[in-house]
């Protein structure tokens, strides 16, 4: 970072944040009320930390309110003014007394020395807002570089931390600032927010390839108006294209391996292969999700939520049944419950001790032994 003053990549990322105010952002009304207080009440010099999970809009919050802080007339609603010079400022990209900061990135002692240095520095604007993305991935050396200044009281320089695990932002941290915990859009609401989003970028949406948005972005704000942005240049957004632009082929391949293994044919064991990703830990992840989505089908209980689901899974409720009917149809052959069998299946893959191919291989071939009930086989396995 050469010149912490210049054009930050966080302002260039996207514009769409610039139309929005603290009163207008989606699902932080209680968090945007007490910030607009804040602006109101010009109580700045305590830095603040927003935390929650990624996507969840953590970043817009913080810009909007450095937008306010930073504004040279702000409104009685404590929102900033859109016209004055520092306001234009953001519309230009080149925030004025702006700057961020990626801790997964930009997170050293070096880097916050030099920071620190320069805020030391007389700035044209009066204020000056620093915001630091990811501070719970700060190593201690930079987080203990920044920690004098943002203790000093009526300080000109406001500090905005942003992380995931609040748990791990450092303690000296939590206790100088004020906590915001940021939390995702409900299912309702995410379906409503996403739709009318979609709406206003000029498409429409196939109602079950919205259902499967609305999993995928878990009411994350952030996720979803990345979506909306992926799908814009369509009119009309399918089922078929959304699966395909979300990578979720994955299904038909592990489901495959499950049909195959629960198959009354029983094939030879070098037969069952594995669906193996480039990554086996994903590998493992989603024949695991395939499998607990098994459960409730074995058990006849109601599909889980749509929002609750993995998001490959909305709307795959055939496949999921058809492979549960296989799974009761071995379980009587072997004079086993559905359940008896399943849970066999689980103590076999919920373990973690598949986290590489090989293990994942020798995963396939005791799943074989698991259903066929070879138990000396398995314990030689």
């Amino acid at each position: 970072m050469e010149n912490l003053n210049s054009t930050t990549p966080d302002a260039l990322v996207d514009r769409a944040w610039l139309d929005l105010s603290l009163a207008t952002v989606l699902g932080h009304t209680k968090t945007a009320t007490a910030l607009r207080e804040r602006v109101r009440d010009s109580r700045h010099d305590t830095g603040i930390i927003l935390h929650g999970s990624k996507g969840v809009g953590k970043r817009t919050l913080a810009r909007l309110y450095a937008r306010a802080v930073l504004c040279e007339t702000p409104t009685e609603a404590g929102e900033a003014c859109r016209t004055c010079g520092q306001c234009v400022s953001f519309i230009k990209s080149r925030p004025i007394g702006y700057t961020w900061l990626d801790a997964t990135k930009d997170g050293d002692e070096k880097t916050a020395r030099k920071l620190v240095g320069e805020l030391n520095v007389g700035s044209v604007a009066a204020r000056r807002v620093i915001v630091v993305g990811n501070a719970d991935r700060c190593t201690n050396g930079a987080f203990d570089a920044l920690l004098k200044t943002l203790e000093e009281p009526k300080s000109p320089i406001t500090f905005i931390l942003l992380a995931q695990v609040l748990a791990e932002v450092r303690l000296a941290g939590q206790s100088r600032c004020e906590l915001y915990r940021l939390r995702p859009l409900d299912r309702e609401d995410a379906r409503v927010t996403l739709e009318a989003m979609l709406c206003a970028a000029g498409t429409s949406i196939d109602q079950r390839a919205l259902d499967v948005l609305v999993a995928e972005t878990g009411g994350r704000v952030g996720d979803m108006h990345a979506a909306v942005r992926a799908v814009a240049a369509l009119s009309f957004v399918t089922l078929g294209w959304v699966r395909k632009a979300l990578g979720h082929g994955w299904v038909e391949e592990v489901t495959a391996f499950w049909g195959t293994a629960l198959s009354a044919n029983e094939p030879p064991l070098e037969a069952l292969i594995l669906p193996l990703m480039d990554d086996a830990r994903e590998t493992q992840r989603r024949v695991q999700t395939v499998l607990l989505r098994l459960r409730p089908a074995v058990l006849g209980a109601s599909a889980v939520a749509v929002y609750e689901s993995e998001a490959a899974l909305v709307h795959q409720h055939s496949v999921i049944r058809e492979l549960s009917e296989m799974l009761a149809a071995r379980a009587a052959s072997l004079s086993r419950t559905p359940l008896d069998l399943w849970c066999a299946l689980a103590r076999l893959w919920l373990s973690d001790d598949h986290g590489d191919f090989d293990g994942l291989r020798e995963a396939g071939r005791a799943t074989r032994l698991v259903i066929t009930e070879d138990v000396q086989a398995l314990g030689s396995a």
